[in-house]
């Protein structure tokens, strides 16, 4: 393989510890002033945890106590005159020149680890407790990127020590967190580079909203998250992104007097000063954490989509532009990164007569994003198989391989398959990156009944827990999801998987590989020799893997699979044509889960409208809905005879036009009943298990979709389509 380029995007770089900005330097006592409004931010929301929800009702002895400080300080701030032009980016550094005391950074500059006297008397006592040592400003201009991320001082935790120890003395008054935990939390935040509230999380003393909500309470302020939330990017480029990722400030909402900011330190006075200087808005306060501040990074503009739009350009301007394997090198790079970027789960590389075409897979949707002339094809595909370590003297056979790039602090690992075409090899590249996934049944989407009977069921010791539907339908990542809240240091889980899509800590995986014999099924034997308490297979497939899975089932182990069938009654009949006893299925099956994933309307330009009765007949006409299907559809929306209101994405930035961000699962959960039980030993069909489902109280896959439409979370054309899949 080629050495990298020193410009190659992949080679690792890491990304700095957060930053903030200071807070407000001494206000000399020249200056006049001018009462400011006070900021005030809505009352937290409430967390799922029931106990969290309860300390959060208000408390005048505890909650906000921040925000007697805070008000304080706010007053102290003097109010400038705006120019009349305060669009586009904030030029803080402008902001800041003009508002540096005469006598800051001459003689009065504090060493390093101190503050002036000067500085010290002329401040409040909250804000001169809490302030950073003076900077000296620059001697000359700089661009404002360059210069402000010189102006933020590194800061190795994110609070002070009287800060953090307020924080933990709330949350103990609270009783959200022990003692024990606090004592382990301030010695882990005390070493270098570690964040309080990145300790909480990983330890798992707290939820990442839990804690969100109760700190910003802390602040009296509201706790945000930005998981699946896009921000239009004129929006969020108020502030430059090298600035927002190194001060921990993210501007995500601006109306005409206001001005929205999410923060990680609510106590940056300093920075909110010179927002509200500039925009002439009011700053309106939110709360943060770290991982919401990464989210919300990616709503920035991609730099690689311009890079690979340029690249295109010069490739097809130029057919020798890539010629050469750097050229081809520099031109993938940009490609793979901006399907990183978008959130794509595929990249096909597909060779016709006269173009090759890409396509990026994103929310299980094909979108076509270049072409490039075809006769670099070959090229293309060898640069692939040198990076996946295949064979590039063969050409008339299917290769797989796999390589893995690093991309700031994120792993991204492809597994390449190329197979001959009639105009050359096509690529497709599946990506697959090292980031732990958070995701929890309710994130994935399931109705709250759903999620209480798959907790129901988990609950229990032994068991086999089936989750049913197309490729592509996210049955993994729920059985991960499941996983995850099962694994503990006091059971043994092991995987067996083809292939191991995500890297789970704390749980023995492992991949299938013919070669040596590791199939489903002698996996599975071996696994039963490994002392499990949960074992997780990616699916049944065959009679023995079945068999061996119930019985390990039967035998005290709390089994999870998956089986591709349309819907969960099919599940068991399925097992039943594998040869499986039907005794067995009756005794061990607990729960099956038949699930879709349909698209999530673009929250950035979602809009309503009312579709009329004749454009719905039309619709339901084009998807070729059963007699029942109709009726349950009526059923929904029975009292709009004339129309019904709707909610559509119109296209934007932040969803690539398509009108969509993300997708929500829509599920059916079947209990194993007596009814069913006898249904299954009677050999009875698919109609008949499932109307004994519906009895027990089932919700159906399109019953759960159509709730979905009502409440805007979707479309009624993307629910019809995944149903009839």
């Amino acid at each position: 393989m080629a050495e990298e380029s020193d410009q190659n995007p992949f080679s690792s770089r890491s990304i700095s510890d957060q930053e903030i900005i200071p807070e407000e330097k001494a206000v000399s006592k020249k200056k006049k002033k001018v009462k400011s409004k006070k900021i005030q931010g809505k009352k937290p929301k409430k967390t799922s945890s029931s106990k969290v929800v309860k300390a959060l009702k208000p408390k005048p002895e505890i909650i906000g106590p921040i925000n007697q400080e805070l008000s304080a300080e706010a007053v102290s701030l003097e109010k400038v005159q705006m120019p009349e032009d305060t669009s586009g980016t904030v030029d803080l550094a402008e902001a800041e020149a003009n508002d540096v005391p005469k006598d800051v950074g001459t003689e009065n500059t504090a060493k390093d680890g101190e503050v002036s006297a000067e500085t010290s008397k002329n401040s409040s006592p909250a804000l001169a407790a809490a302030v950073k040592p003076a900077v000296a400003p620059l001697p000359s201009p700089e661009p404002i990127d360059e210069w402000m991320i010189r102006r933020v001082e590194a800061a190795l935790t994110l609070y002070s020590n009287e800060d953090t120890q307020k924080i933990l003395d709330y949350l103990l008054k609270l009783e959200l967190l022990s003692a024990e935990q606090i004592d382990h939390i301030k010695h882990a935040s005390s070493q270098e580079g570690v964040d309080l509230i990145d300790t909480i999380i990983q330890n798992n003393f707290m939820k990442e909203k839990e804690a969100g909500t109760a700190i910003a309470a802390f602040f009296n302020c509201t706790y945000i998250s930005f998981k699946g939330v896009g921000i239009p990017s004129d929006v969020i480029s108020i502030i430059p992104k090298q600035v927002s990722e190194s001060s921990g400030v993210i501007v995500f909402d601006v109306d005409s007097d206001v001005i929205k900011v999410a923060m990680l330190n609510p106590r940056n006075i300093h920075f909110i000063h010179l927002l509200e200087k500039k925009t002439g808005k009011l700053a309106q306060i939110h709360f943060t954490t770290p991982s919401q501040i990464e989210e919300a990074l990616k709503s920035y503009p991609s730099e690689f989509e311009d890079r690979l739009d340029s690249l295109m350009a010069r490739a097809n301007a130029n057919l020798s532009h890539l010629d050469t394997l750097t050229n081809v090198s520099e031109v993938f790079d940009s490609l793979v990164l901006m399907a990183f970027q978008r959130g794509a789960s595929d990249v096909h590389i597909e060779p016709f007569d006269k173009e090759i075409r890409i396509r990026f897979r994103i929310d299980g949707v094909l979108n076509i994003v270049s072409t490039l002339p075809s006769k670099f094809i070959e090229t293309i595909i060898n640069h692939i198989k040198v990076l996946a370590h295949l064979r590039i003297d063969t050409h008339n056979a299917s290769q797989d391989g796999r390589f893995h790039v690093t991309y700031g602090k994120t792993t991204i690992n492809f597994r390449v398959s190329i197979m001959p075409t009639h105009y050359g090899e096509k690529a497709v590249l599946r990506l697959l990156t090292s980031e732990t996934q958070e995701w929890s049944l309710n994130e994935l989407g399931y109705l709250l009944h759903d999620q209480e009977v798959i907790e129901r069921s988990i609950s229990k010791t032994n068991g086999m827990i089936l989750v049913s539907g197309p490729t592509g339908s996210g049955k993994t990542t729920t059985l991960y999801a499941i996983l995850k809240q099962l694994n503990n240091d006091e059971v043994n889980i092991s995987t067996i998987e083809d292939p191991i899509e995500y890297g789970l800590p704390g749980i023995m995986q492992t991949q299938i590989n013919t070669r040596t014999n590791i199939t489903y099924a002698e996996g599975l034997k071996s696994l039963m020799r490994q002392d499990p308490d949960i074992l997780m297979i990616g699916e049944i497939r065959d009679f023995e893997t079945g068999k061996i899975a119930v019985n390990a089932a039967l035998t005290g182990h709390i089994v999870l699979s998956t089986v591709h069938t349309n819907n969960a009654s099919l599940a068991p009949l399925r097992l039943l044509q594998m040869g499986v006893d039907p005794y067995l299925i009756t005794t061990t099956v607990d729960l099956i889960v038949a699930q879709r994933l349909v698209r999530k309307i673009c929250q950035n330009c979602k809009s309503s409208f009312v579709m009329m009765r004749s454009e719905l007949d039309e619709l339901i006409g084009q998807f070729a809905l059963d007699e029942d299907q109709k009726a349950l559809f009526d059923k929904f929306f029975a009292s709009d005879k004339d129309g019904i209101r709707l909610f559509k994405g119109s296209g934007c930035d932040q969803c690539g036009d398509s009108g969509f961000h993300g997708r929500s699962v829509i599920a059916e959960t079947l209990r194993m009943k007596d009814n069913i039980r006898q249904l299954i030993m009677n050999n009875k069909t698919e109609a008949e298990i499932q109307a004994a489902a519906q009895e027990n109280g089932m919700t159906i896959m399109l019953e759960d979709g159509l709730a979905k439409v009502k409440d805007g979370l979707t479309t009624l054309e993307e629910v019809f389509r995944v149903i009839n899949q």
